[in-house]
Formats: C-alpha cells, sequence, structure tokens
C-alpha cells in the first residue's frame, strides 16, 4: 500500500508492536510486548478469548524492516513468518510492504489466505489514516 506521509513516523508507529489492536481492532482486543527489537515478544489477545504470541526474528531500523514468527496461534497454521517494509517512493510517499508465508492444512487454506488478506488490509488502511506526519 502506498499513501501520503512521513516514512520515519509511519515506521515508529509500526514498530512498536504494542499499537497493533489499534491497527487491526476488529480482531485484537490488546497487544503486550516484552522486550525491544529481535527476540521481542508480543502477546496479542484476540476478541473471541485466544492469545496469539509471537517472537521478532528480524528488526532493521535502518532499513525500516520487522519480521516476526507466531511461536502460539489457535489459529490452523504453522511456521509463520511475517514481514513488515516500510519505505519512501520517488514520489515522496510512503510505500508499506507486508509479507507472509505459512503451513495450513489443504482443506483451511483458502479461507486461512483469505482471513490473512482481510486483516492484512486492515491493518494497512488503518496504518494509512493514522494521524502521522505528512
Amino acid at each position: 500500500m502506498t499513501f501520503k506521509g512521513n516514512a520515519d513516523s509511519v515506521w515508529q508507529y509500526l514498530s512498536d508492536l504494542g499499537h497493533l489492536q489499534f491497527l487491526v481492532p476488529s480482531t485484537i482486543k490488546s497487544s503486550i510486548t516484552n522486550g525491544q527489537g529481535v527476540q521481542s515478544i508480543v502477546t496479542l489477545t484476540l476478541h473471541n478469548g485466544g492469545k496469539i504470541v509471537e517472537k521478532v526474528v528480524k528488526f532493521n531500523a535502518k532499513k525500516r524492516i520487522i519480521c516476526y514468527t507466531m511461536i502460539e496461534t489457535p489459529l490452523p497454521i504453522k511456521d509463520c513468518l511475517a514481514c513488515f517494509k516500510v519505505s519512501n517512493t520517488l514520489n515522496k510517499e510512503v510505500k508499506v510492504t507486508f509479507k507472509a508465508s505459512f503451513f495450513v492444512q489443504d482443506g483451511l487454506r483458502e479461507e486461512r489466505i483469505e482471513a490473512f488478506e482481510k486483516l492484512q488490509k486492515e491493518l494497512l488502511t488503518n496504518l494509512k489514516n493514522f494521524k502521522h506526519d505528512k
């Protein structure tokens, strides 16, 4: 997703994983971080009572990249790796890229991909609408 904004402000907000409940409010009730940067742990409490625990495996503030794995999840997926990258475009806009890979049971694959795409769209739309420096 590309939008007008300041890449440094967007990165600062996105890389503080304690804000995830504001970026995906339909699903995440709260987001608590333990630590900073690589090896930090993020515990997400979901509105349905579930809990997801994520571990940051890559954090590069200079390149504005953060990647995490899910180490505990009620979802029928495994080996999930997700990455965000924030960059500037030649048009002086902000580009936020989100990529995720995971294994899921064959019968649930389309449903999981659809759910991830919905969450991704909600997160990126709310990030775009966040009041950051423009």
